[in-house]
């Protein structure tokens, strides 16, 4: 999609995560936060505006990394594969760990169930889990990304201990709808996508002309149609 549609699709995503954060912790701010494959630094930012106390930001590669260090000079940033076997001496330090838009790119499953497991262990008793993953009724395998079931999702996340609380829809009608049952939803997004691709310049009115009905629907809705945001607590 082009930049100008992304923009006020990131623009309906960081109202959902902050909605969803926020029904967490209520009016205390987050303590101390680590963010799962900080890339440009989008969800460090929420995390901010959500006034946690102390955010560590990660990636894999060097190029992430030094651009997160010169965007945030005041936060710590670190080198994590979620995926590998942790050896960290954050086990149990960590008030809540976010993984937005990151999971499902771990195609290797017993690394997905890693995943799962390493950050169980970075938190805290009583400590929040953030991710976003598709839960679909199938599984799809491509190259770099799985859209997997949300029995197996759940399963994975279960199987770490963590108990699951709450789930929304990330995007409704901004994201490609793999999972609707709606052939009226299914055409409109291959006609928006076919229109933008052929004119992106108009990418920016399209998704100004969706984002209030997105806001909206990501309320509303409670069979997502794409990709969902899920609470989960780690057990006292």
């Amino acid at each position: 999609m082009p930049l100008g549609f992304n923009r006020w699709a990131y623009r309906a995503k960081r109202r959902t995560f902050r909605r969803m954060v926020r029904s967490w912790f209520g009016s205390a701010p987050p303590g101390r936060v680590l963010d799962v494959g900080s890339g440009t630094g989008f969800y460090v930012e929420q995390w901010r505006a959500l006034g946690a106390r102390s955010i560590t930001a990660t990636d894999l590669t060097g190029a992430a990394l030094a651009s997160l260090r010169e965007r945030f000079p005041e936060i710590e940033v670190a080198r994590l594969d979620i995926g590998e076997v942790l050896e960290s001496d954050r086990s149990g330090t960590v008030d809540a760990v976010s993984a937005m838009d990151v999971l499902y790119h771990i195609v290797d499953d017993a690394r997905y169930r890693r995943a799962f497991a390493n950050m169980f262990a970075l938190l805290k008793p009583g400590g929040l889990l953030v991710f976003s993953d598709f839960l679909a009724s199938t599984r799809k395998d491509k190259r770099h990304v799985v859209a997997r079931t949300r029995a197996e999702t759940e399963d994975a996340a279960r199987g770490a201990g963590f108990e699951l609380r709450r789930r929304a829809p990330w995007l409704v009608l901004m994201n490609s709808p793999l999972k609707s049952r709606s052939r009226s939803h299914t055409r409109f997004f291959e006609r928006l996508t076919t229109e933008l691709r052929a004119h992106p310049r108009l990418g920016g009115a399209a998704g100004a002309a969706l984002y209030p009905a997105e806001i909206v629907l990501s309320r509303l809705v409670r069979r997502a149609p794409s990709l969902e945001i899920v609470l989960c607590r780690k057990p006292d």
